[in-house]
């Protein structure tokens, strides 16, 4: 198990809940956000919740086919959202799910949204979502989720083995747009305060924009401890000739009791 200091922005004492969900083998966030009017975005908010809690829930953890696990949840909600929308004037959405279990993280991002690993050592060291190959037709604009239009398309990342003081930051593309990689996480190596740091920074980015032209929401977890994780002992059982058992490796280890 990893755990993080964390720092939100943009979320209500409401929604602070809904963009992480843990278990103790796998931890998954969610960054979402929507581009209509309050109301019809919440619906589809809530409807992308439920599709992403049911699959992850009923998934067996730690995740063994990150990437297929990913596809599935962007598709049943893609289709869900597409539903919905036959009854509400609901938009759609952007999304990014991070899965980390086992010291690493995987990530799927569909729209616009930004992420960012960067090195506890050095802010300069970093990688971005957008550095990665996307699965899909990349069409002119970005793709969202719930487009009738369109199926989504998918950025994919990791995995990679996280370690003490690195940084993950999800946040609206905004963020990027008005600073730039290396400003936008500059002094994210060197903080005491990830909450300070985070507020700090959305604060720089308000004063360059224009009063509403954007909701700016962001999500900052930086490592703190990383726990050493002991697999449990392993029964062969030998009471009987010919006994097999498969293990999650995929190993079958065979024995026979010999008199």
């Amino acid at each position: 198990m990893i755990h993080f200091e964390q720092a939100v922005s943009g979320f209500s004492s409401k929604q602070e809940g809904e963009w992480q969900i843990a278990t103790p083998e796998a931890q998954l966030f969610i960054f979402s956000e929507g581009s209509g009017k309050k109301k019809e975005t919440r619906l589809a908010m809530d409807r992308l919740q439920e599709v992403i809690s049911h699959h992850f829930l009923a998934e067996p953890h730690p995740v063994l086919r990150v990437r297929q696990f990913f596809l599935q949840v962007i598709n049943t909600a893609h289709f869900e959202l597409i539903e919905l929308a036959t009854q509400e004037a609901v938009t759609g959405v952007t999304l990014i799910m991070v899965i980390i279990q086992q010291g690493q993280i995987h990530w799927a991002k569909v729209g616009n949204g930004a992420l960012y690993l960067v090195s506890g050592r050095n802010s300069e060291e970093y990688i971005s979502a957008d550095n990665y190959p996307r699965k899909g037709t990349a069409e002119e604009g970005e793709s969202q989720i719930g487009d009738a239009k369109r199926m989504p398309t998918i950025e994919f990342g990791g995995p990679f083995t996280l370690n003490r003081s690195d940084l993950l930051l999800l946040c609206s593309q905004t963020y990027r747009t008005t600073l730039g990689d290396k400003a936008l996480l500059a002094g994210s190596d060197t903080t005491d305060s990830l909450t300070a740091w985070l507020k700090d920074l959305t604060a720089v980015v308000k004063g360059r924009i224009k009063p509403g032209d954007s909701d700016l929401k962001a999500i900052a977890l930086k490592v703190s401890e990383i726990e050493a994780v002991t697999p449990p002992p392993v029964a062969i059982p030998l009471d009987r000739v010919g006994a097999s058992r498969t293990f999650s490796s995929a190993i079958t280890l065979q024995t026979r009791w010999l008199r």
